[in-house]
């Protein structure tokens, strides 16, 4: 069976436990996520902009601070799919404002065009997603 991990890749074979370790190191990071998407909502917030993708997306990594998660590959695999879905519609919006709803235009990756105080949070956003994990496990397996 082949199951998302966390991170974007796959299992292979039969999935294998966490160890305590890596569910430190997962927990860690995911805070770390955590903590950037709720600078980026005040930071929309005080822009006068409230984004309900975002709440969403702050709320699965709050599940992924629960060690116990760990022990449900599929559940991890949902919570990493609904972070990334939802990112991709905050991304989507901030290019609506900045480039006006009639624009026409539904491109769902990359930054040039975020507003300049969003930019940097939403690029390392997705650098993090895309990379694998980031965090420097050590141990090189796979988390999944």
């Amino acid at each position: 069976m082949t199951l998302g991990s966390p991170y974007g890749g796959v299992t292979r074979g039969n999935p294998v436990p966490f160890t305590d370790e890596e569910i430190q190191q997962y927990t860690r990071e995911f805070a770390q996520r955590l903590a950037e998407a709720r600078q980026l909502q005040e930071r929309l917030s005080q822009a006068g902009q409230e984004v309900p993708e975002l709440e969403e997306a702050i709320e699965a990594f709050e599940s992924l601070q629960d060690p116990r998660v760990y022990g449900d590959l599929p559940q991890i695999a949902m919570l990493q799919e609904q972070i990334r879905e939802n990112l991709k519609r905050v991304e989507f919006m901030l290019r609506r404002e900045v480039e006006g709803e009639s624009a026409g235009r539904a491109a769902l990756s990359g930054t040039d065009d975020v507003p300049a105080g969003f930019r940097k949070m939403v690029e390392e956003y997705f650098k993090n997603l895309a990379r694998g994990g980031g965090g420097g496990s050590g141990g090189g397996r796979d988390p999944s």
